[in-house]
């Protein structure tokens, strides 16, 4: 990663172990160099499309989305949010939408990894 002097030493033998093995990859940057931005939150969306990777062998049957703002997820992870809400990992919220640009909260991911170990 080219920002790979900013990522705190604790962290970058995890870092590079999800990365080698293919679920977490950085970010694509427009000066083509890729980095890992170890200091930004995780959007939802993001959070789905590492969790789909973890799952994409293990679930088949993929749905359509119903939420009211299933146009703000981004092209890159639709097929990603898809099989994630498909495999009952991500439900959305009550008043319809999946938020996929907010950020993560660390409740949201302890009810995410809960609901992978009960699939897996």
């Amino acid at each position: 990663f080219a920002d790979a002097d900013t990522i705190a030493e604790w962290a970058s033998k995890y870092i590079m172990a999800l990365s080698k093995e293919g679920y977490m990859n950085g970010k694509s940057n427009p000066d083509g160099t890729l980095t890992f931005d170890s200091q930004s939150y995780i959007t939802r969306q993001e959070a789905m499309h590492v969790f789909a990777k973890l799952i994409e062998k293990a679930s088949s049957e993929i749905s359509e989305l119903e939420f009211s703002d299933k146009d703000s997820v981004q092209e890159w992870a639709l097929e990603s949010v898809k099989r994630v809400v498909s495999a009952g990992i991500v439900t959305g919220f009550d008043d319809g939408t999946i938020r996929a640009d907010a950020p993560v909260t660390r409740a949201q991911m302890c009810t995410m990894f809960t609901r992978l170990w009960d699939i897996r």
